[in-house]
């Protein structure tokens, strides 16, 4: 074996917590280094023989905006339940980091259906912050948007343009990029192959913005 590929945010987050990596590893989806306690340094992971990608979203300056919008005090975050079983610290940093907002936030986990979801939404709840839902069956999705539209809940999703189009109210980032990440992928194997030392890789992978607001929705 001449390196490691951890595809996905678990084995991503399991591989940037290790202490000794004797093989060289890629991990493309780190989801926020500072929130997940990953080590970044100056850009890079500063880590022997680790590189990884990560593409933070700012959920202080999604919230910011999001309460331009609608206003609201009471928002539930909406995250998969794998996610939160394997990461719990990163869920508590977020509301370490969105303490100054002085937003109370109810954290709830989504399996594969959507419709136990909805019926434990506490009934003072103003907003729902949508965060990449893992695993969620066929279909599932679109119960969500017209549960929360039923709801008159205005909703975002930190995935952006592509749920908005399907119904959420706002997001703020483009379509994904999986072809410019997989290339960034794929340069950093060909550099390690040449003997390149990969925890002086920049590991940021930049997030653009674009607002978008779904006007059906919002109507």
């Amino acid at each position: 074996v001449d390196l490691i590929l951890a595809s996905g945010v678990l084995a991503a987050n399991d591989v940037c917590h290790r202490v000794d990596l004797p093989k060289p590893v890629i991990a493309p989806f780190v989801l926020d280094p500072q929130i997940q306690g990953i080590s970044l340094e100056n850009g890079t992971s500063g880590v022997r023989n680790l590189s990884f990608v990560t593409f933070p979203a700012d959920i202080q300056r999604d919230l910011e905006i999001f309460r331009e919008i609608a206003s609201f005090d009471r928002l539930a975050i909406l995250h998969s339940a794998v996610i939160r079983e394997a990461i719990p610290e990163f869920y508590d940093n977020i509301l370490r980091n969105t303490q100054d907002l002085d937003i109370r936030i109810d954290f709830v986990p989504v399996e594969t259906s959507i419709t136990p979801v909805l019926e434990s939404l506490p009934d003072d709840v103003e907003a729902v912050y949508v965060a990449p839902l893992l695993g969620l069956r066929e279909g599932e999705f679109e119960v969500l948007v017209q549960g929360l539209i039923q709801r008159r809940l205005p909703s975002f999703s930190v995935l952006g343009t592509r749920e908005a189009e399907q119904g959420i109210l706002v997001g703020m980032a483009p379509d994904f990029n999986v072809p410019r990440l997989a290339r960034r992928v794929a340069l950093n194997v060909q550099r390690i192959l040449l003997g390149e030392d990969p925890s002086t890789f920049q590991v940021v992978f930049t997030r653009e913005e674009r607002l978008t607001i779904n006007m059906s929705t919002a109507r």
